[in-house]
């Protein structure tokens, strides 16, 4: 595995000859090297030193990436919100200093904001290539994410089946028809929510190009070291084994219900965290958050000290405003143009 910078990545394998009206085109190597470094980029290290390991079906998570990009297969994730399907890549990516773009999956997504389009020069009449993320990407190498796949135009997926299978490229038909092979390190991997409001089935022919097929749900042993309170986690686990609520609640909801409850206080936080559900919900949830909230903020008060915090008592602190910056005597409205509102 590559442990390069994006700078540093070439482009893999032989690239088809094709004809190219060069009058009124300018290719620049350099430039579209650059490119790299706009649209993907290397995570943060934070990312990966603050990322809690986890087995899946047995082997430990990193060890699965390495073996797909060995390999050259891609990888589908399919669990609920909030279980750190997007992180899993992105602390990889910081892991091993690679770079690293998520696809949007946006019903209004144009196919050349992914894969790129002539743009003008500054030579009247003349164009250039720029290549969007997801070709920079195919070129150079590093970690394609399409999050949340099943909400995918079904435009932009057929234009992704050639790089999903065995033939690792992709035609880009508004650069003159380049066909573009695959960078050795490339990791396509994608993430999808379980028949969520909106989202979609894969079809065969997309989901049969993701080898590998996990469950990235809730993991008991990831949550017990990312959420300081026991007792929000106990209650969470509690409010899921309940038919009557269907709201989704991710590992992250509870992570920021600490974070916020050592902020704001556990008042704030815990209506907050009630807003988060569906109307017909919340008198449930926030009953059950009533009946645990002693404990829950005895931890929190416990984990804001530990951070050099002091919880406060449900009232955030009122902010004392400077404003010796303003000196009525010497303001002259005539100083300053006025504004149109629109």
């Amino acid at each position: 595995m590559a442990q390069s910078t994006a700078r540093t990545f070439k482009v893999a394998g032989p690239v088809a000859k094709v004809p190219v009206r060069k009058e009124n085109i300018e290719l620049k190597t350099a430039e579209a090297e650059s490119t790299v470094q706009r649209h993907a980029f290397v995570p943060d290290k934070k990312y990966a030193d603050r990322y809690v390991h986890r087995k899946v079906n047995g082997t430990q998570d990193f060890k699965l990436l390495d073996w797909c990009i060995a390999n050259r297969r891609n990888l589908l994730m399919r669990g609920d919100t909030g279980a750190g399907k997007t992180m899993f890549p992105m602390a990889y990516a910081a892991a091993k200093g690679i770079p690293y773009y998520t696809v949007p999956c946006d019903v209004s997504i144009d196919p050349t904001a992914l894969f790129g389009k002539m743009m003008p020069t500054d030579t009247v009449g003349k164009f250039r290539w720029v290549d969007g993320p997801v070709t920079e990407l195919v070129r150079y190498g590093g970690i394609l994410n399409i999050s949340e796949i099943n909400f995918m135009p079904p435009k932009i997926a057929a234009s992704l089946y050639s790089l999903l299978d065995h033939r690792r490229a992709i035609q880009l038909l508004g650069n003159e028809g380049e066909h573009v092979t695959a960078h050795p390190d490339l990791l396509v991997v994608a993430d999808m929510n379980p028949k969520y409001r909106g989202t979609m089935d894969l079809n065969l022919a997309l989901a049969n190009r993701f080898a590998i097929k996990v469950e990235w749900g809730y993991e008991a042993s990831v949550e017990d070291k990312l959420v300081s309170s026991k007792s929000l986690l106990d209650l969470v686990r509690r409010i899921r084994k309940e038919d009557a609520i269907r709201t989704p609640i991710g590992t992250n909801m509870m992570e920021e219900f600490v974070e916020i409850a050592s902020d704001l206080g556990v008042k704030f936080a815990t209506e907050n965290f009630v807003s988060c559900f569906a109307e017909s919900e919340r008198e449930s949830v926030a009953n059950m958050l009533d009946a645990a909230s002693v404990e829950i903020a005895k931890e929190v008060s416990a984990y804001a000290k530990s951070q050099g915090r002091e919880l406060t008592d449900g009232e955030p602190e009122e902010l004392e405003l400077d404003d010796s910056w303003f000196d009525p005597d010497n303001f002259n409205a005539d100083d300053y143009e006025p504004v149109e509102v629109p």
